[in-house]
């Protein structure tokens, strides 16, 4: 009889708590994300060969700042959901955030194409 019950249970809808405990683990894994893409910038920005000593110095003190926050992130993660969703959100964002490949300014359009409101 006992067995029957436990059978049962996966069958119940989420609870209000688990669904804000989701929604909460998302926004925390966008935020890990949004860390990821300026880390990224960052170290594009510091590898160009446009950039002042100075500037790339500053671009590395920057990323160093951006790493320790986003270690910091992952530990809150940890601490708030769980070390394997913590690992799960890590791996997750270091897989798909990358950098927007550069795209072409649109074309102007020609003078019969404007259209006047």
């Amino acid at each position: 009889m006992f067995t029957a019950i436990l059978d049962l249970a996966p069958n119940r809808p989420a609870s209000r708590q688990e669904l804000e405990r989701q929604e909460n683990l998302v926004a925390a894994t966008e935020e890990l994300a949004g860390l990821q893409l300026s880390i990224l910038i960052a170290a594009k920005c510091a590898a160009s060969g446009s950039l002042a000593a100075g500037d790339r110095a500053h671009l590395r003190a920057e990323r160093a700042h951006l790493r320790t926050l986003f270690s910091v992130k992952i530990d809150q993660i940890a601490m708030t959901f769980g070390v394997q969703n913590a690992m799960d959100a890590q791996a997750e964002v270091e897989r798909n955030v990358t950098i927007p490949k550069p795209t072409k300014p649109p074309a102007r359009p020609a003078q019969y194409q404007r259209h006047y409101f």
